[in-house]
């Protein structure tokens, strides 16, 4: 069987042997083989299918430069579920140790004070204390990223091995209106606290990505055969009930749970499409956040009529951007009808 996958090609450069061991190394975790065999411009991948399938499958490959040096994994990722299946009990083997990794960090996270206290004796500072408290509850995380990816950094399966510059620029970019409807619409926060700023900014930005994002729905959507829906839905609904200690109002509760609900779905849809870079969600929570600090917008997550058009706008413009962007670039988006419920072979 033969299969033939191509785009134009114009410099391979001395990146390739690099790739080819990453490549390797993926494949290795899927229990495949892969050898290569490099011309000039092509690569010839040979895929051995599984036990009972004897057949060998070759792609030719030819790169543009960018396409090649930032994507040539993720285009073998895509074609791998025409070649391979991944197997039942494979999948429910992941599903299990994420959701137990992830029960684990739950049940530290509900002791997050009483750890915090204590650190806070040794390091006399809150906000360092704050940070190791975070990164305390999520050794079942980064436990659970260790089995599941053995032969992968696990910086890079939580999708922190990533452009940075490419995640900032566009952050920058969407978070864009969210700080003209402050700068307009709201007076200055005349109080501010820089631990407060940086802790529910910048870490609880990265945290929250880190684990619901970069663990709980990614490795469920990149290690699995279940798509964005099912994917996403058990990590939102958490994400949402964790923040409705905001308030004790009926209204604001259910106001504040579609937000951040939404929320949870809105920053896994940047986080795939942007190539699983997880700084992008991250950098972009954390703008997001940075303006309800900055100005005195509200007490919660839900905010006003004004603070919730020019936070639409925000996520609108991440949306409309990143889908025109994608199609400069002629690439697909990653989550359609053929990846929604469980991903299809002919998704790509």
């Amino acid at each position: 069987m033969y299969f033939k996958l191509t785009t134009k090609a114009k410099n391979l450069g001395n990146e390739i042997n690099g790739k080819i061991v990453e490549l390797n190394k993926w494949t290795n975790e899927k229990n495949n083989t892969i050898s290569f065999d490099i011309p000039k411009y092509e690569k010839s991948i040979r895929d051995f299918y599984s036990d009972k399938i004897d057949e060998q499958t070759f792609i030719r490959l030819d790169y543009q430069t960018e396409y090649f040096q930032e994507n040539l994994e993720k285009a073998i990722k895509k074609t791998a579920p025409f070649f391979t299946k991944m197997k039942p009990n494979q999948t429910l083997k992941i599903i299990l140790i994420i959701f137990l990794s992830f029960a684990s960090y739950h049940l530290l996270f509900l002791n997050f004070k009483p750890i915090k206290v204590g650190l806070d004796k040794i390091t006399q500072q809150g906000l360092i204390s704050y940070v190791l408290t975070y990164f305390i509850i999520g050794i079942p995380i980064f436990i659970g990223t260790f089995i599941i990816n053995r032969t992968t950094n696990i910086l890079k399966s939580l999708g922190l091995i990533s452009n940075l510059l490419t995640a900032i620029w566009t952050s920058l970019l969407f978070a864009f209106p969210i700080f003209i409807g402050g700068l307009f619409f709201f007076k200055f926060n005349q109080q501010i606290d820089i631990e407060n700023i940086i802790a529910g900014t910048i870490v609880a930005g990265l945290m929250e990505e880190l684990y619901f994002r970069g663990f709980l729905f990614g490795q469920l959507f990149r290690k699995t055969n279940l798509g964005f829906i099912p994917s996403i839905l058990f990590g939102a609904l958490i994400f949402a009930f964790g923040h409705l200690y905001q308030s004790q109002d009926v209204g604001e509760l259910v106001g504040i749970f579609m937000i951040t609900f939404s929320g949870a779905i809105f920053f896994a849809w940047l986080y795939v499409e942007w190539n699983y870079n997880l700084w992008v969600p991250v950098l972009t929570h954390t703008l997001m956040n940075l303006s309800w600090k900055l100005f005195e917008i509200d007490n919660n997550a839900l905010g006003d009529l004004n603070a919730n058009i020019f936070r639409g706008l925000t996520i609108l413009t991440a949306i409309i951007f990143t889908v025109l962007y994608k199609e400069s670039r002629k690439e697909k988006l990653t989550i359609n009808r053929q990846t929604l419920i469980l991903k299809k072979k002919n998704a790509l």
